[in-house]
């Protein structure tokens, strides 16, 4: 079945869109709930307006033409749909950079011509013709290796568009698109920008926070306007306490990792509404959902399952590879896993996967991920395999009752079960967490780095919990903590300043990273030595407010707050 053209785009097609063609009163997007009363609203026509400015840049500051490439990187919504429209409306091919870090800008310096972003950037060294086809280009995750960018024709995106408007649309007609991941990567384009753009609903102008969504206004005991929240689990497993009344969303999705059962019901709790995850990829798109049990193929898409275990996914009538392995389940499917996350050490093949589900299922473990160590070191002659893993509860209760060695011992006896020689992991970290990204997406780079022993890190410790609007952190002070370095020799003393670095650390591990416009009322009311063992405590007071108090036992050692700012503002 031909999607793209089944589904009616209320908001008309890209290409028209791009060409100035519809209703130019419609609004596209908007800050608050509804156009009656929101702090800015965009329609078309302003729209339109940017995206006319956007090509008078790329045409004469720029110098683009029809064929090559701009890379864009704009943090504003708004901003970057009118980008990526005057990209479209010039044949200029959109890379679409997951950052605007100085490293991704100098590493997609020879895939563009130009670029659309805030700030200085690098020359652009030119890019590869790709054909007329080619709309844009998009940079996996890197969750099993360097991020690879894959490119992507109009039909295609207009034919996912299609694909989730036939099977979401009945239920979300009109509904505002709030979303709390970036629109820089294929999940938060699709679901948070053109979905919307493309079928007459707005989306929001502010990227949605955990703390708005669970205290959402209300008029009358009724919403403005129905919400749709893109969102993911790194989000969701951090899902602050409900506050009164809270409007329930018309959807939720999820995408980005599997969201566990209890985060799921955790959601349906704070916000009155289960999520409805979402499986694709970057090659594939959105293709596939489910809310709990089997995935189910998006309206009009289908799937099959080689004898090999491959996915194969349908569309337009042509299957195509998929990068995972499943199997069949009544009319969906269950995954087992990427197929590409099979690694040979010393000529075997060994299944990450594998290695993960067998540790998750030892005693003790909460989570673990799996990473292959080439031989670079002199005390590693050759490849393996290393594991990076977080305790449960009862796992740090083992280590506290007999020692880290003694827990590792018996994990190791486990894996031995079904691990052997090359399959089992040489060297195993333990961690808070396993190291994500905003989407929850575990990149290899991040837990080989971790392995490696150079990821930034906090002293030997546990997560108590960790949530939207508070954190806690259970902290063992050692000798050897760097910033006892100078201060003061012979009696080491530690610095309010890296009190106050590990606070804000933890209110930035909640996803909150606006700037510090102020710090108030700070006391440091006890001296903290090597030995110490500290509670580790913020929790959030208003929307831009943030509190922490650390603590020896019932001592309390150091209080304060933190004043959060405007993305604009500069941080101390």
């Amino acid at each position: 079945m031909n999607i793209e053209l089944q589904v009616g785009l209320r908001g008309g097609g890209l290409d028209a869109l791009a060409a100035g063609i519809g209703e130019p009163g419609v609004v596209v997007a908007l800050d608050g709930l509804d156009a009656d009363s929101p702090h800015s609203v965009v329609t078309r026509r302003e729209l339109w307006r940017m995206s006319g400015e956007w090509c008078r840049r790329f045409r004469e500051e720029s110098r683009l033409e029809q064929g090559q490439a701009v890379g864009i990187a704009l943090e504003d919504p708004a901003d970057f749909a009118a980008a990526l429209l005057a990209a479209l409306s010039l044949r200029v091919r959109a890379v679409l950079l997951p950052d605007a870090r100085p490293s991704t800008l100098s590493s997609a310096a020879a895939r563009v011509d130009g670029w659309a972003l805030y700030g200085e950037a690098p020359a652009a060294h030119g890019s590869k013709r790709l054909g007329p086809n080619v709309a844009l280009e998009v940079f996996t995750s890197g969750s099993t290796g360097e991020p690879t960018c894959y490119p992507k024709a109009l039909a295609e995106l207009e034919m996912e568009i299609g694909a989730i408007e036939n099977t979401f649309g009945n239920s979300t007609h009109d509904a505002l698109i709030r979303s709390t991941v970036t629109h820089q990567h294929m999940y938060g384009l699709a679901f948070g920008i053109l979905w919307p753009l493309c079928t007459g609903r707005p989306f929001s102008l502010r990227r949605a926070s955990l703390w708005s969504l669970s205290h959402s206004p209300t008029v009358g005991g009724a919403p403005r306007r129905p919400t749709v929240v893109v969102t993911s689990p790194a989000h969701l497993n951090r899902l602050p306490e409900r506050q009164g009344d809270v409007v329930a969303p018309a959807l939720i999705l999820s995408a980005g990792s599997a969201l566990s059962s209890a985060a799921a019901q955790r959601c349906a709790e704070v916000l009155g509404c289960i999520p409805t995850e979402i499986y694709g990829s970057s090659e594939l798109g959105a293709f596939a959902s489910r809310q709990e049990g089997p995935w189910r193929p998006l309206a009009g898409y289908g799937f099959r399952v080689d004898s090999e275990q491959q996915l194969w996914a349908r569309r337009q009538g042509e299957f195509e590879m998929s990068p995972d392995l499943a199997t069949t389940d009544g009319d969906g499917f269950r995954l087992l896993g990427r197929a590409d996350r099979i690694v040979k050490v010393e000529s075997t093949r060994v299944s990450l996967d594998h290695v993960e589900r067998h540790a998750c299922s030892a005693s003790g473990v909460h989570a673990a991920r799996a990473a292959l160590l080439e031989a670079h070191r002199p005390e590693r002659p050759r490849d393996q395999i290393g594991l990076v893993l977080v305790p449960s509860s009862s796992g740090i209760e083992a280590i506290a009752r007999g020692g880290r060695g003694a827990f590792l011992n018996a994990l190791r006896v486990h894996l031995a079960e079904e691990l052997a020689g090359p399959s089992m992991p040489r060297l195993i970290r333990l961690v808070d967490a396993i190291p994500s990204d905003a989407l929850g997406k575990s990149r290899m780079e991040d837990v080989t780095r971790c392995l490696e022993g150079t990821a930034s890190g906090w002293p030997p410790g546990r997560l108590l919990h960790l949530r939207a609007d508070s954190v806690e952190r259970e902290t063992a002070i050692p000798a050897d903590l760097p910033a006892f370095e100078g201060h003061f020799s012979g009696h080491p003393v530690l610095p309010g300043v890296e009190q106050l670095q590990w606070a804000l650390d933890l209110v930035r591990s909640t996803g909150d990273t606006r700037p510090v416009s102020a710090m108030t009322a700070v006391k440091f009311k006890a001296i903290v030595r090597p030995g110490d063992v500290l509670l580790l405590g913020v929790r959030r007071l208003t929307e831009m407010r943030w509190e922490f108090e650390f603590r020896r036992g019932s001592q309390v050692v150091s209080t304060g707050r933190f004043e959060l700012g405007a993305e604009g503002d500069v941080s101390p």
